[in-house]
């Protein structure tokens, strides 16, 4: 979906594309509730079930690796090796009670195996036996950091970088992360969906206008996006933070 076809779409509803108004609704703030209903209609959407490892919705990026020990993560089982990437995810991930929409965690190379994803709530009660016999490799998010463990496996000693595929919350800021692999440029969003997206964002921003009621530009209003700290994040199933709150990163 094409950013500014997005923008384009929802001025256009408002009645804002003319000059015959004098309002002005930052291309900033649009995205951002575009953001806001584009997750909130695909948590609703993906919760009744359903494929969500569609390329018109997904990004993959690289994230760099590195082996740490069991302090930030107590529950990993003792005698496990644990890496963890080097940066915060960019964004949050998209989260219904199925689980984080993830489609693909492993390693670069689309050939390999994926890992086994988790929540971390779970890496407690699974057994020592099934990991020895499986000689997996479990990933989880923690605090918006990606954990990859196992025992034996000799992939844990040369893992370096691996890949994630999944529907973030903020694919705007995946891009400015500068961690996509392929093309990230598009906006992710299947056009059937964008329809009712928009409708969601023009009802929200409809509200902020004033009512024009001497027709003229004399009032030159401007709309102040909302500021970052404000902003709602998805709920993790690894930690209770507000919804729409844009993944930190350090």
């Amino acid at each position: 979906m094409n950013r500014d076809k997005i923008l384009y779409s929802i001025r256009e509803i408002l009645g804002i594309n003319t000059d015959d108004r004098s309002l002005y609704i930052p291309d900033e703030l649009i995205m951002f509730e575009y953001a806001n209903a584009r997750a909130t209609y695909l948590e609703q959407l993906y919760s009744k079930g359903g494929r969500y490892d569609d390329t018109d919705l997904t990004q993959t990026i690289k994230l760099g690796m590195s082996m740490v020990d069991r302090s930030a993560c107590s529950d990993v089982p003792v005698g496990c090796k644990i890496l963890r990437s080097t940066n915060q995810l960019p964004s949050s991930i998209i989260y219904t009670h199925r689980g984080q929409l993830v489609s693909h965690i492993g390693p670069m190379d689309i050939t390999g195996k994926d890992f086994n994803l988790v929540d971390y709530g779970r890496v407690k009660h699974l057994t020592n036996r099934t990991r020895i016999i499986n000689n997996s490799i479990n990933a989880f998010i923690l605090n918006n950091y990606v954990y990859v463990y196992g025992y034996e496996n000799p992939v844990l000693s040369v893992l370096k970088d691996m890949a994630m595929t999944a529907i973030f919350e903020f694919p705007d800021d995946v891009v400015d992360a500068g961690v996509c692999v392929g093309d990230c440029n598009d906006y992710p969003m299947k056009a059937q969906y964008h329809s009712y997206v928009i409708q969601m964002v023009a009802q929200k921003l409809s509200k902020r206008l004033p009512e024009d009621r001497v027709n003229d530009a004399e009032a030159d209003v401007v709309m102040v996006p909302t500021p970052k700290a404000a902003k709602k994040s998805t709920k993790s199933s690894n930690e209770q933070v507000p919804r729409r709150t844009r993944a930190s990163q350090n």
